[in-house]
């Protein structure tokens, strides 16, 4: 039985690879090796099918068929000698495995990672969401601006402060305030901005402001005024309308938006030192991650009687080795065999 994810994401067709994906110390001893070339590229070729068979690394050609040397042969246009070679290398340095008579991916989460395509795809589905509300805003605002442009090119007469109301005792008037219907047609900056303010505060004399302030200084200090005014209003010091044209005439949140800007800029300071620290350390680690690639790459290539003859001087030499002595010395990965690579390479073992 296969180990079939059931549950699998929607289709993707990309897996992930790193720039140093073949200074792996097992492809430094790979490549030793007789037509290491082919060994290379017939991984490559692998990584392709597993991703397309979307199987969490399983060669599949369908759900219940996996590949196996024949169809790997047609399929890479190789020689079967050539692809079970390639097979048997692979398996030998642990990038391949056989999971119930399937070929499998080693380590595939890290070439297609399942919570990778979940984010992307809750991320498609905000998008997407996104883009809907946007089209319905968008579309909300032309019938608006249709509507406005109906009702001023009507032949009637502009209606006043006072509407009719019709009842069965007689014909009343009531008085109606319609500064919230008051915008200016053709500018939906100003449109936009004038949303901040409370409607009941609406009038013209403000859109003209707001419209000026927004001409001459941009939109983001009419509305950091507006919001001032809103913030500091003091009923008893007059109507709130008022002392938003006097914020946006006088620019009275200046002060406020250059200690924002002083923030903003320490903060981008401090960054911009936290990257150059982060830089030079990753770069000190890239050299120190090269040069133990080296030294690894330098020791698998030693005979194998070599490597052990080397193990148990050391072991003599730096009794503390011998406790870590109980992993294989093909694996580059154990703690022993790093030691070992790196002390051969400093010529500490002579």
């Amino acid at each position: 039985m296969y180990l079939k994810n059931d549950n699998r994401m929607n289709e993707v067709f990309w897996i992930r690879m790193f720039c140093s994906e073949f200074d792996d110390p097992r492809w430094l001893a790979i490549e030793q090796l007789p037509d290491a070339d082919a060994v290379q590229i017939i991984y490559v070729r692998m990584l392709m099918l597993a991703g397309r068979s979307n199987s969490d690394g399983l060669l599949l050609l369908h759900e219940s068929l996996p590949y196996d040397v024949s169809t790997l042969t047609a399929v890479l246009r190789r020689t079967v000698p050539v692809v079970q070679y390639a097979l048997a290398t692979l398996e030998r340095f642990k990038f391949i495995e056989m999971v119930d008579d399937v070929i499998a991916i080693a380590e595939w989460d890290r070439l297609q990672p399942t919570g990778e395509l979940a984010r992307l795809a809750e991320r498609r589905k905000k998008d997407r969401e996104r883009k809907r509300e946007s089209r319905a805003v968008k579309k909300n605002m032309l019938l608006h601006f249709v509507d406005m442009s109906a009702d001023a090119s009507t032949d009637s007469p502009r209606r006043s402060g006072r509407t009719k109301i019709e009842s069965d005792s007689g014909t009343t008037t009531s008085n109606s305030s319609r500064n919230e219907d008051v915008v200016y047609f053709g500018q939906p900056e100003v449109e936009s901005v004038m949303e901040v303010v409370p409607p009941a505060e609406r009038n013209k004399r403000m859109q003209t402001v707001i419209a000026d302030s927004i001409h001459t200084h941009g939109r983001g200090v009419a509305e950091s005024n507006i919001r001032y005014a809103l913030l500091h209003h003091d009923p008893s010091k007059g109507r709130l309308g008022g002392m938003i044209c006097e914020a946006v005439i006088n620019d009275f949140a200046r002060a406020e938006r250059g200690a924002i800007r002083e923030k903003e800029e320490a903060q981008a300071a401090a960054d911009a030192k936290r990257e150059i620290i982060e830089a030079a350390m990753k770069e000190q680690s890239e050299r120190d991650r090269k040069e133990a690639l080296s030294h690894q790459a330098a020791w698998l290539a030693l005979p194998f009687q070599q490597r052990v003859e080397l193990a148990r001087l050391a072991c003599e030499k730096f009794p503390f080795l011998s406790e870590l002595a109980t992993s294989a010395l093909d694996d580059v990965t154990a703690p022993f065999t790093m030691i070992l690579a790196g002390k051969y390479a400093r010529g500490e073992l002579c």
